[in-house]
């Protein structure tokens, strides 16, 4: 014969015990079932703002309602499209600064509060929506100013040594690129008459030198200098002459200019 049984449920803190009786006796045992440990609430953030910064930048800030937060994560929309996990920040963080957008583009952010708990984790409910838009990039710069032509240079010195005349002139200029020397032979000469025999680069000295080497004794010659740069070269410096020098060596070694 088939005895009737009770059931009698027992509430416990984490486990339910079932307690089955019969009327008759059989043996008594409890059946034990699991219960469902609910771990800690966290507060959700609130007051979500955004705030464009520049055209590629939009600072997300929230305030922090929780005290047991493990983080926060921060959410973003763009373009009408759903909300999608932008990035994290940890506790106690109240703002994000989203950057490499793009200009002229509206974005809205959401956050909420986490807690990590055995191996768990739990989450706050949202906070308001925020949103910005980037501003208009900035104009780029002017382009730079066409170059001018450089100052004359003022010629200072032409003279003679063994074997070299020397030639001394002072910058004028702070935009030039170099200097070109200009020679010809005599003292009465043109324009025409001038050739360039080298060319120097510019430099922070004011006051510049150059031997011409490349002389004949005797032979009187003529210089003169101009500044250049890219828009083009200089008026001259008025033009300076000396006569090269005759080398007179004597037995002793020693030797000078005739």
């Amino acid at each position: 014969m088939i005895g009737r049984c009770s059931f009698i449920l027992v509430a416990a803190t984490s486990l339910t015990a079932i307690l089955l009786g019969c009327d008759r006796n059989a043996p008594f045992a409890p059946i034990l079932q699991a219960g469902v440990k609910a771990g800690p609430t966290v507060n959700g953030p609130s007051n979500t703002g955004a705030i464009a910064a520049s055209s590629s930048r939009i600072d997300v800030s929230w305030q922090d309602n929780s005290s047991n937060e493990t983080g926060f994560e921060i959410w973003r929309s763009s373009g009408g499209a759903a909300f999608a996990i932008l990035s994290t920040a940890g506790a106690n963080v109240t703002t994000y600064g989203d950057a490499g957008l793009g200009a002229l583009l509206r974005y809205c952010y959401q956050v909420r509060a986490l807690r990590t708990y055995d191996s768990k984790i739990s989450y706050s409910t949202f906070s308001n929506t925020a949103c910005a838009s980037t501003t208009a990039p900035p104009p780029p710069p002017p382009p730079p100013p066409p170059p001018t032509i450089p100052t004359a240079p003022t010629l200072q010195s032409v003279y003679a040594s063994p074997w070299v005349i020397g030639v001394s002139w002072l910058d004028n200029s702070d935009n030039e690129d170099g200097f070109k020397i200009e020679r010809c032979e005599g003292f009465d000469c043109t324009d025409a008459d001038f050739i360039v025999i080298s060319v120097t680069g510019a430099s922070t000295y004011p006051s510049r030198y150059y031997q011409d080497g490349d002389v004949v004794g005797g032979v009187a010659y003529s210089y003169r200098i101009r500044a250049f740069n890219g828009a083009g070269a200089s008026a001259p410096s008025i033009a300076l002459g000396a006569f090269a020098c005759i080398v007179a060596i004597m037995e002793d070694g020693e030797y000078y200019c005739l």
